[in-house]
């Protein structure tokens, strides 16, 4: 009987020695995770698509060159592993859900609201991976709004670049590509969603490349080139119709609220918020399941340099003092009593 057993076991050893032999054999490895992924994403685009809601009901992944948690490049030399976070103790996270969750924030960037369940939404959207590479993805989107026919269209979204085995490079790459697969979508169902004729958004397109705040920038002589901070802050602002420009505040934040005073006992809570402004106005709203506070977390209106009539709802409504901070990135609100807020830009 002992003989047998050991011919079962070297079968099997040979067998899963096969299967290992036919897999990729990979050289490099690029880690991506969402919390790296920073949407090189221009709201000012799409001001017209601002605070519409769209259910972006899944994404099913149908095509033959993927794995469950990473995809390749098409010599199969380089392979991407999906991380849900930047943490060392991290989990790997599926090919659909890394995607679904990065392009929520590309979308939310760009200023549409991105929500995932109902009733309360202007438009469907569901996707289907055809094929996925470093290089090009291939995939359908499904696009549903009441009143109108289903939208329906394949989309090849491909992404240029030098053969290099560097892993920066390439993981700049593949983020990249979740830009243009937003701007591929947004700009083919932006008529659809706004209500809009592609001729009034052509127009309201040209005349944003014409606007005086997104002229390439040419240092005068004697001076010197902007840093990288400056140049990241103008995609945080917005141009009001009377030419004043104010921060853009659209998109999801963290949001870390500290007590002091009468209430330091209750320390720290954190929480995050989805913003949606029309004009000068915002409100933030609790993202999570916060059911014994009001939804509406602050509300304010802006003016060019910082906040006026900045309120917390979620206890008794009071009144804040409040700055925006790091380039736009950061907010920084007070009540002067009881609790300081801190709002960093996801």
């Amino acid at each position: 009987m002992r003989p047998a057993r050991y011919a079962v076991l070297l079968i099997l050893l040979l067998a899963l020695a096969a299967v290992n032999a036919c897999g990729p054999l990979t050289s490099t490895v690029v880690v991506l995770n969402r919390e790296y992924y920073s949407p090189d994403l221009n709201p000012a685009e799409f001001r017209h698509l601002r605070g519409q809601r769209i259910l972006f009901g899944s994404i099913e992944d149908k095509s033959t060159n993927t794995e469950n948690l990473s995809f390749y490049n098409p010599e199969q030399t380089v392979r991407y592993k999906l991380y849900y976070s930047a943490s060392q103790n991290s989990m790997a996270q599926p090919v659909v859900s890394f995607f679904w969750y990065a392009l929520k924030k590309g979308f939310e960037q760009a200023g549409v609201n991105i929500v995932e369940n109902g009733p309360l939404y202007d438009a469907e959207l569901y996707m289907i991976i055809t094929s996925l590479t470093d290089e090009e993805i291939q995939f359908t989107a499904l696009f549903t709004k009441v009143g109108i026919e289903p939208h329906a269209k394949n989309y090849v979204v491909r992404i240029a670049g030098d053969k290099t085995t560097d892993p920066v490079v390439l993981e700049d790459r593949a983020y990249s590509m979740l830009d243009a697969i937003v701007k591929a979508i947004l700009s083919d169902v932006e008529a659809l969603l706004s209500g809009l004729s592609p001729d009034t958004i052509r127009k309201m397109k040209s005349s944003l490349a014409a606007a005086p705040n997104i002229v390439p920038w040419q240092p005068l002589s004697g001076t010197t080139m902007p840093s990288p901070l400056d140049q990241a802050a103008s995609r945080y602002k917005v141009l009001l119709p009377n030419n004043e420009e104010i921060w853009d505040l659209n998109g999801v934040w963290d949001a870390e609220y500290q007590f002091y005073g009468r209430e330091s006992h209750r320390g720290f809570r954190q929480v995050r918020f989805n913003i949606v402004q029309h004009g000068r106005q915002f409100e933030a709203r609790l993202t999570g399941d916060y059911s014994i506070l009001r939804s509406v977390a602050v509300t304010g209106e802006l003016f060019k340099d910082g906040f006026k009539n900045a309120m917390e709802h979620t206890g008794a409504i009071v009144k804040m003092k409040g700055e925006i901070a790091e380039k736009g990135k950061v907010m920084l609100f007070d009540n002067g009593e009881t609790f300081r807020l801190k709002c960093t830009r996801k």
